[in-house]
């Protein structure tokens, strides 16, 4: 007959955990959970400021596709309209007439250094008097435009503008970023330009 061991006693070929080892499975986990933790914050600020970067991209690229279709409507470059003259930082373009009653048309494409918004403006003379057909600016953060004529403002045909935005972490010790825009003159009068 065998002699009957108690159901307490241990076996050194039992399987089972010590304390030690559930401590170091603890351990594990946490470590796992902390990398997993780690990876979705910086995958969510990654996402972040990629959302922020096309936004930006989509403003500026909006922006520009609206000065370079005004451009492309305008007849050509004129001196000034009321208070407003053309320069390094503003356009003034006369557009075909109204239209219904002939009117002279103008647009005038500037930056407002107050706001830092670059505004497009929609000018109708009639007796004499200029008034504002549309005013608009773009929600784009704007420190500079400048405007190039290729030589004297009122014989430009292309027009280049340069649209300087604050960078986008906007970091004083970096540099504004500049987007170019060229757009030429399609309506000429007496005909298309050769």
């Amino acid at each position: 007959m065998r002699p009957r061991r108690s159901p307490t006693s241990t076996r050194p070929h039992e399987q089972g955990t010590t304390l030690f080892e559930c401590l170091v499975y603890v351990a594990l986990i946490t470590v796992l959970i902390n990398l997993l933790i780690s990876t979705h914050v910086s995958a969510t600020r990654l996402s972040l400021s990629s959302t922020a970067a096309l936004d930006r991209l989509a403003s500026v690229t909006e922006a520009g596709e609206a000065f370079s279709e005004s451009i492309r409507q305008a007849r050509g470059v004129v001196e000034s309209v009321g208070a407003y003259h053309t320069g390094p930082s503003q356009a003034v373009l006369s557009l075909p007439p109204d239209p219904a009653d002939g009117a002279p048309r103008y647009v005038v494409l500037g930056h407002s250094p107050e706001a830092n918004r670059l505004w497009r403006m929609a000018v109708v003379q009639r007796d004499g008097a200029f008034e504002t057909e549309s005013y608009s600016k773009c929600a784009l953060p704007v420190t500079g435009l400048r405007i190039d004529y290729g030589g004297a403002p009122t014989s430009a045909r292309l027009l280049t503008i340069d649209i300087e935005t604050p960078n986008a972490a906007n970091r004083k010790d970096r540099e504004a970023v500049v987007y170019r825009f060229m757009a030429a003159l399609r309506a000429v009068p007496g005909g298309w330009a050769p």
